[in-house]
């Protein structure tokens, strides 16, 4: 059965670092657009005929002007349960920490949140900067002036993989408890079975001592009846020993049932007919009540493991 992943609700909370203010309204314009402006858009579709570009997802852009600033939003943003899902960062923004630094601390905060760093430096050595940071799985660069399609894609792709990752591993959290409980649960029942088989042992070390007393002494008490010749107690004295015998054959019986999950199964075909007809007479015989009449039906046939049946 496949386990749906869609938990994590969507994030939309973009960050933006950067120390133009120009920068924020520019990123603001293409992520989110004033109603009036999308008025205007579909209105300027509507007179000239164009088709009109599917309005973009409601991000919410929050704007930093140093990194010093932008570590302490995304740390409050952790503690409130809203951590961002992307931050654009500026690789310059004197006279505070530079695009590098703030990355690394702002992932040292939240390990999770994606980043894209804004540059407008062709020639910056990036081979030192991405040794520097070491994780470029989170991590994309832009040159600016930046394109507004491609920051618009960047902040709709970034988001959701943001959000399937975390769904990820919520999915895997709940796999991971749910194999938890299972082991645990394991680890009770062989406690169980290991208190059930010791009872059982317990059980059977008690049963078995009367009835072995009782068997042996029945047979002393044979001995010295018969040299009295009294045919009466001899025959009560047989019942008894029969049925001594008889009781410790049912509690190895029961015994053996009671392992019959670790015992391996011995398959043969059986006359069930004839093992209920012996059981039974034997059963009579042990008997002292009156006597009594039955009959089993013939030819019932069966495959089983004949000590357990028996």
């Amino acid at each position: 059965m496949n386990t749906p992943l869609a938990t994590a609700a969507p994030n939309r909370h973009i960050l933006i670092v950067d120390d133009l203010p120009s920068i924020h309204e520019d990123f603001r314009k293409i992520l989110a657009p004033a109603p009036v402006a999308d008025k205007l858009r579909d209105l300027e579709a509507a007179v000239f005929g164009m088709a009109v570009a599917p309005a973009l997802p409601g991000f919410q852009l929050d704007s930093a002007f140093q990194g010093q600033q932008a570590i302490a939003m995304v740390e409050a943003a952790v503690r409130a349960g809203r951590p961002y899902a992307l931050a654009f960062v500026d690789m310059l923004m004197p006279p505070g920490l530079d695009g590098v630094e703030t990355i690394e601390r702002l992932w040292r905060i939240d390990p999770d949140i994606q980043v894209v760093i804004c540059t407008a430096y062709s020639d910056h050595p990036w081979d030192p900067v991405l040794r520097r940071l070491d994780l470029q799985d989170r991590l994309l660069v832009i040159k600016k002036p930046c394109d507004a399609v491609e920051v618009s894609q960047l902040a709709r792709a970034l988001t959701a993989r943001w959000t399937i990752a975390r769904q990820a591993a919520e999915h895997i959290a709940t796999l991971e408890r749910a194999v938890q409980s299972l082991t645990a649960r394991e680890a009770e029942l062989r406690q169980s079975k290991a208190e059930a088989d010791a009872f059982a042992h317990s059980v059977s070390q008690h049963l078995r001592s009367p009835l072995m007393a009782m068997s042996a002494l029945g047979n002393l008490l044979a001995k010295e009846l018969q040299r009295h010749d009294d045919e009466s107690a001899l025959r009560h004295l047989s019942r008894i020993r029969t049925n001594a015998e008889f009781g410790k054959r049912v509690i190895d019986g029961l015994l053996g049932l009671a392992r019959i999950g670790q015992a391996q199964l011995s398959m043969e075909p059986l006359d069930l007919s004839e093992i209920a007809s012996a059981m039974l007479a034997e059963v009579c015989r042990a008997s002292a009540g009156p006597t009594v009449s039955i009959a089993v039906q013939a030819g019932l046939r069966a495959l089983g493991d004949r000590r357990l049946i028996q």
